[in-house]
């Protein structure tokens, strides 16, 4: 994964929030996102106004800025339906094991009409997955890179818009040439019916994601590349088409960022 640029971060983090119309739906984005996790609407609302403003007066370093928002976030009281009375970071972190265990379900979903086989799960963020039969054998990579040998199929769970398009393409040979049947893409997709509203929609997405990697992980073992190298579901699936594989299906995940599930088959 590659490294982030903080000046380019920051730059482009201060531009979007300059966009007026982009800033309020950053906010919403962030009340909701504060909401849900089990803080009350008000100081919700309060909450993601104070993140903003502190992004948009942090002057250079935006690490520090990080680490103070982070460190605020750890002693705001949240109730988390599932494990009760809690910290929004400690909220955040049980949302974060349901997520992954969501996105096996879904991944493994796809494979069910094969009766076992190799499986590599490529996951920068760790986000293993269950296999749903005896018959599978799963080994879980960071880089697509740590592979060695073949596999019946390969899963990339949220890898590409983490990287640069060069490097997603470089991710993708790399994974096509190990694999034998299948392929199967979970990852960030951008909607919209106009280019102007998925432009907005990327904005919205990028600076979602910026809370979700940067604010809500301690910065301190957390340092997450954010080129926002996103695309609608329909670009995604052209750009890995591109690589020899063929689409078999297409699922959509209602989430926030949306998420979509794409499969591949070996031409």
């Amino acid at each position: 994964m590659q490294l982030q640029d903080h000046g380019a971060l920051l730059e482009r983090i201060t531009g979007l929030l300059q966009d007026a119309v982009v800033r309020e739906a950053v906010h919403a984005d962030y009340t909701r996102t504060i909401e849900q996790l089990g803080v009350e609407g008000a100081q919700a609302r309060f909450l993601a106004e104070n993140t903003l403003r502190r992004l948009e007066t942090s002057g250079w370093d935006i690490r520090r800025t990080e680490a103070d928002i982070f460190e605020n976030f750890g002693i705001i009281s949240a109730r988390n339906k599932y494990i009760g009375a809690t910290t929004l970071v400690g909220s955040f972190d049980n949302a974060l094991q349901r997520r992954a265990k969501a996105f096996s379900g879904q991944i493994m979903m796809q494979m069910m009409d094969l009766k076992g086989g190799t499986i590599a799960n490529i996951s920068p963020h760790h986000e293993k997955l269950e296999a749903s039969k005896s018959s599978f054998q799963i080994t879980e990579a960071d880089e697509a890179e740590q592979l060695s040998g073949s596999f019946s199929v390969a899963v990339l769970n949220n890898v590409l818009h983490h990287e640069a398009p060069e490097r997603a393409d470089e991710i993708l040979r790399s994974v096509s040439l190990k694999t034998d049947k299948r392929l199967v893409v979970l990852e960030n997709t951008t909607v919209g019916r106009t280019p102007a509203e998925q432009e907005q929609d990327r904005a919205v997405q990028f600076m979602h994601e910026y809370l979700f990697h940067r604010l809500l992980q301690d910065p301190a073992t957390h340092d997450t590349p954010l080129p926002g190298n996103y695309d609608t579901a329909e670009g995604w699936a052209e750009r890995i088409e591109n690589h020899g594989w063929r689409l078999s299906l297409r699922d959509s995940l209602p989430m926030e960022p949306h998420h979509t599930v794409l499969v591949f088959e070996k031409d």
